[in-house]
């Protein structure tokens, strides 16, 4: 029997080898498994501090773009302004338009009896040509009407005043002959 324990003894001791072995092998197993782990967290940290920095970019560019679109708002309402105040320029177009035309319409009447008058008076062919230069110049300072309106009204206003004039010359001459 003392045999028999030994050799259990023995195999027992041998369990107990081949045990530590297959312990120390499940340990370093463990210990490279827990190493892999610590890269994982690692990479997990890179990950989470990239994906902070990726979400703070997010919220600049949001930042960016609400500025971008409070930027386009504003545009927007000046882009009416605009547009209300070019309604009015053409308003204003339409009664300065039916001026000239006014204009035009006395002028031809003036240049009628102008052609008349050719022999008689001589000097006022001068002042129609001149009349005539200045409603054409008027026209051409059509485009810019806002800014030389006042411009206009002063030159219509001499217009009506030379007119009256022309008509006063003519009655008088029309009286001496």
């Amino acid at each position: 029997m003392g045999k028999t324990l030994d050799d259990l003894f023995e195999k027992l001791s041998q369990m107990s080898d081949r045990m530590e072995e297959k312990f120390g092998a499940i340990e370093q197993r463990l210990d490279r498994v827990e190493e892999r782990l610590d890269r994982v967290e690692e990479r997990l940290d890179r990950i989470e501090e990239r994906l902070d920095r990726i979400e703070e970019r997010l919220d600049r560019v949001e930042e960016r773009l609400d500025r971008v679109e409070e930027r386009l708002d504003q545009h927007d309402i000046r882009f009416e302004q605009l547009e209300q105040r070019m309604g009015n320029f053409e308003q204003g177009m339409g009664a300065l338009e039916q001026r000239m035309e006014r204009q035009e319409s006395l002028m031809k009447l003036v240049e009628e009896m102008g052609a008349e008058l050719i022999q008689k008076v001589a000097s006022t062919n001068d002042r129609l040509d001149n009349l005539c230069q200045e409603v054409r110049e008027i026209r051409e300072e059509q485009i810019d009407k806002k800014v030389h309106l006042d411009f206009l009204e002063k030159k219509v206003w001499q217009h009506e005043k030379d007119i009256y004039l022309l008509r006063e010359r003519v009655a008088k001459y029309e009286k001496e002959s």
